[in-house]
This record gives structure tokens, C-alpha cells and sequence, in this order.
């Protein structure tokens, strides 16, 4: 279903639709030996305890509200500072498979509404 209402910006607009074509599954990063870092594969927010040594770009997101909240009084959501996708931290023991959380309270007319801030990671080791 989400392919055929689309995705992102400029949705209503009629981007952003898709088609799943096939899937193959792929084990590129599966191959790193001792990964001691990950890389963000998408903006997000650092939830408590998420690793704070890297480099890294950070970013204002203005938000706004989709469907049918796009057209109440109140369409904005709250600006939020997210780390950039590309940014690469360092971690103690296993990598995992996302980092960030979803932000509560980001439309002040709409307590209900969350901003998804998680990022997918990718293992990477990282020389001294």
C-alpha cells in the first residue's frame, strides 16, 4: 500500500509511489571483522545511552503534518535538531541494527503524532 500512495515531500502531489520489483538478499556488510563503529544510513535522533563519539553533521528539521492533519490549523510540527544520514559513531560491543527513537509531543495541536527519528546502521571498523 505504500508504494501505490507514495512516499515523502511531495506525495499528495503523486510522487513518490513505487513498485517492489523483487527482492535479493544481500550480505555486503556481513563481511566487517571486528566492527568497532556504525555508519547512519538516515537522519535520526540519539536515544539515551546511544554512542556520542563520532563525526557527524547535525541538522534542523521543520516538519510538516500528512494526510488529513495537513489540513488542520495547525500543520507544523516542532523544529528538531537530527544528526545527519552519513555520520559515523563509535560503539563498545556489538553493533546494532538501528540507533535513535521516535520523538512524543512534536505536533503541538496533535499529542498523538510521533516523528519517526531512527537511523538503520551499517557496521564499520574504523582504524586508530
Amino acid at each position: 500500500m505504500l508504494g501505490r500512495t507514495g512516499l515523502g515531500k511531495r506525495k499528495s502531489t503523486g510522487k513518490g509511489s513505487f513498485d517492489v520489483t523483487g527482492i535479493d538478499k544481500c550480505n555486503l556488510f556481513e563481511a566487517i571483522d571486528n566492527p568497532n563503529a556504525f555508519l547512519s544510513l538516515s537522519n535520526f535522533v540519539p536515544a539515551p545511552g546511544d554512542p556520542t563519539e563520532g563525526n557527524y553533521r547535525v541538522m534542523v528539521k521543520y516538519g510538516k503534518l500528512g494526510e488529513e492533519f495537513a489540513l488542520s490549523k495547525h500543520p507544523f510540527k516542532h523544529p528538531l535538531l537530527m544528526i545527519q544520514a552519513g555520520s559515523v559513531f563509535r560503539v563498545q560491543g556489538m553493533v546494532r541494527a538501528y540507533y535513535g527513537y521516535m520523538i512524543e509531543d512534536i505536533a503541538p495541536a496533535h499529542p498523538e503524532v510521533l516523528q519517526y527519528a531512527l537511523a538503520f546502521s551499517v557496521p564499520v571498523r574504523l582504524e586508530a
